[in-house]
């Protein structure tokens, strides 16, 4: 089977929380040791979800709440930093977050967000895959292709990201836009810090 449709395989027994069917293609993948941003990406966010427990970041957090989800999106994007081997399939799913950094690219968003509550101690299975928690809960632009979808204003460091990606189409409450400097966009509340 060609690496791309396993891996699209993978990540879709996954969403549908087939678990048999998610094992036997990850099983399959790690035996003949493909090496791809995305599986990497993949297991280790499937690790963090598996353990419901993320060392090394427990002595920041106090309190596990959805207050820490920026501060976890920041930690948890440098840590996955390690897995860009490749360029993955395509841009197709990556997180920029509020200080510019882009993500490495993710297997799905949905993946990367269940990790995070994983992380906040939140089962991650009571996220619905069409309701992201970190674009509402962080000031994060979320990537697919050519699209950013955007919640909160940019901060600059975000338009700069932006800009130099190349993104061509800026998306604000299921409207689209051609531009980012867009009044639409500009006029886009600020997140809370």
């Amino acid at each position: 089977m060609h690496l791309d449709i396993a891996i699209a395989k993978l990540i879709e027994a996954d969403h549908s929380n087939n678990i048999n069917e998610k094992n036997d293609l990850l099983n399959s993948l790690k035996k003949y040791q493909y090496k791809s941003t995305i599986l990497q990406t993949f297991i280790a966010l499937d690790n963090i979800i598996n353990k419901n427990k993320f060392e090394c970041i427990d002595d920041y957090l106090k309190e596990n709440t959805l207050e820490n989800l920026p501060f976890l999106v920041e930690h948890l994007t440098q840590n996955l930093s390690s897995y860009n081997s490749d360029v993955g399939l395509n841009i197709n799913s990556v997180y920029l977050i509020d200080n510019g950094k882009i993500t490495t690219q993710l297997p799905s968003h949905y993946k990367f967000d269940r990790a995070i509550l994983s992380m906040l101690n939140i089962n991650p299975i009571s996220l619905d895959k069409d309701n992201l928690i970190v674009p509402v809960f962080s000031n994060t632009i979320r990537i697919f292709y050519n699209i950013a979808v955007i919640r909160y204003q940019p901060t600059t460091e975000q338009i700069n990201t932006l800009l130099k990606m190349k993104i061509s189409k800026f998306m604000v409450n299921d409207c689209y836009y051609d531009n980012i400097f867009d009044e639409n966009i500009l006029r886009l509340k600020t997140f809370r810090t």
